[in-house]
């Protein structure tokens, strides 16, 4: 065999095993390790802030026999075909949505603290803020240092 023939079985050889291997065919290990997560599950879902306005929250929807769910992505929260509208919407959340027994969505709520004054965080919400006012719906927006007088208008819009 000529040198030319046997970089042409070389090469032919590597792109065989190239395929196998991205296949998963051949070297299991290598799938392993493509699938392997590496992560520690979090001390708490909500932030310090957000635990003390749940726990505030809680008595409210409590006395009034409802429901309180927490950072839900807005792709669970409204239906849409449009692939567009699903991009603006898969990676956002809502920080509280109080709900009646039966899961039906009554009030959606951001507590806003001082990370809501960062560039990016704030425009989130003015991109998220958009999206709620396009289907006329209100986000009860509550900032921390205001969080008791916002949650006595909270309570009041409720008993209606």
């Amino acid at each position: 065999m000529n040198s030319g023939t046997i970089i042409l079985v070389l090469l032919i050889i590597l792109i065989v095993l190239k395929i196998l291997y991205n296949a998963n065919i051949i070297f299991p290990k290598a799938e392993k390790e493509a699938n392997e997560f590496i992560a520690k599950i979090n001390e708490s879902i909500l932030t310090n802030n957000e635990l003390i306005f749940f726990r505030k929250l809680k008595i409210i929807t409590d006395e009034y026999d409802l429901l309180i769910f927490t950072k839900v992505r807005l792709a669970d929260i409204f239906k849409t075909n449009d692939y567009s509208s699903f991009g603006k919407i898969k990676s956002k959340h809502i920080d509280f949505i109080i709900c009646d027994k039966e899961t039906k969505p009554i009030k959606f709520i951001e507590l806003d603290d001082s990370t809501h004054n960062k560039k990016n965080n704030y425009e989130n919400d003015c991109k998220k803020n958009e999206i709620f006012r396009s289907l006329n719906i209100e986000i009860f927006r509550i900032k921390i240092d205001e969080i008791d007088e916002r949650l006595k208008d909270l309570k009041q819009v409720i008993n209606l």
